[in-house]
């Protein structure tokens, strides 16, 4: 775990720091519950469009499968592919999604060919593609956010090599959930891992806290 009290992307000038994402054709996103969108700090993107998914709203169902499908892609393993009612029960209506998308009129060929193989994505439904995403809620003892499934498809963007999707995901997620209020950071990762060099930029120090999840179903 590490404290989050160092952001990258402070809350103050989030605009002006997001600016070359935007230029790039990137537009921040949340999917959440309508209460749970509410209640993030998404006037913190000052002038920058920011594109709102609800699960209440029927016409909002493709982006939400489609974020399904970019999360189980950025992870390279669709046995790891969330489950809907996970995403339901654990993620919409006790926390969101917060990251970046792009229109699909201008998303590359690849990034198409990564969705569509895929039968649950509705491609023609879509408007925008998840290209990120950074989950985190808030732990039981008021004081600690639980971080999970950071991922990034910069891979089939030859366009954004020199921007840095994954720090920038989790940066903006964390100013949205008002990290700064909060002690610690935890979540879990593989030693393999290497979203580990995103999170070791955030905050002064990180630390094992346990050094193996018997849990988890990747076993180390």
């Amino acid at each position: 775990m590490n404290p989050v009290s160092n952001l990258a992307g402070p809350a103050s000038g989030l605009s002006a720091w997001l600016q070359p994402f935007v230029q790039a054709g990137l537009m921040p996103y949340v999917a959440a519950s309508e209460r749970n969108a509410a209640a993030l700090a998404i006037e913190r993107l000052g002038h920058v469009p920011c594109v709102i998914k609800v699960m209440e709203r029927a016409e909002d169902r493709a982006f939400h499968l489609a974020y399904l499908a970019a999360n189980a892609i950025g992870f390279g393993n669709p046995a790891l592919k969330m489950p809907n009612w996970v995403y339901i029960d654990c993620v919409l209506m006790q926390t969101a999604v917060i990251g970046f998308c792009i229109p699909r009129d201008s998303a590359p060929a690849a990034l198409i060919e990564a969705f569509a193989a895929d039968p649950s994505v509705p491609l023609e439904a879509l408007d925008a593609l998840p290209v990120s995403g950074q989950i985190a809620g808030l732990a039981l003892d008021g004081d600690t956010l639980i971080g999970f499934s950071l991922f990034s498809l910069r891979k089939f963007m030859p366009a954004l090599q020199n921007l840095a999707l994954g720090p920038a995901t989790k940066a903006m997620a964390l100013s949205l959930y008002r990290a700064e209020e909060r002690q610690r950071f935890q979540g879990i990762a593989q030693y393999d891992n290497p979203a580990l060099k995103v999170h070791a930029r955030f905050g002064r120090q990180i630390e094992i806290d346990q050094p193996v999840m018997p849990l988890h179903p990747l076993g180390h």
